[in-house]
């Protein structure tokens, strides 16, 4: 397959400049009026090599809206699709998206009863709250505990 690079450059200008000089577009030649041209700004026309600027009507186009619809998980192995059940300007996407494959199996955390993090039942010394140690007196929810005497420390 051949591939050819070029650059697309469309022709530009205001409004009253088109309308000044209203030449005849070749066959796919493309105008767009500057942005800062009132309520043409941004406005395209696409030339049919007969008529002129002025007897070209703009390119219309109608705003569209796009919705998620469902997503789905397909089988491992198989393409991701996106299927669209709504219209060209009023697109409803609904996605299938392969399983993929299992990862490994990590290490098991768990909070012994001592309070402290345990990684693969093996006690890390680190308290359960931020990472820290929490002071005597203290339980893991930063709530004073009681001495033997009944009094908060």
């Amino acid at each position: 397959m051949t591939q050819i690079k070029a650059v697309l450059r469309v022709r530009r200008g205001s409004y009253d400049s088109f309308v000044r000089a209203n030449p005849k577009l070749m066959d796919g030649e493309i105008t767009v009026v500057t942005v800062g041209s009132g309520e043409h700004g941004g406005k395209v026309k696409v030339g049919d090599g007969l008529r002129r600027w002025t007897d070209l009507p703009f390119v219309l186009g109608t705003a569209g809206t796009i919705q998620v619809g469902s997503i789905e998980t397909g089988e491992a192995g198989t393409q991701a699709m996106i299927i669209n059940r709504g219209s060209n300007t009023e697109a409803v996407l609904d996605f299938i998206i392969p399983k993929g494959d299992m990862g490994t199996i990590g290490s098991v955390l768990q909070i012994g009863e001592n309070g402290n993090w345990f990684i693969d039942e093996k006690d890390t010394g680190v308290f359960k709250q931020c990472g820290q140690r929490q002071p005597d007196g203290m339980d893991g929810g930063g709530v004073r505990t009681r001495t033997q005497r009944g009094n908060p420390r």
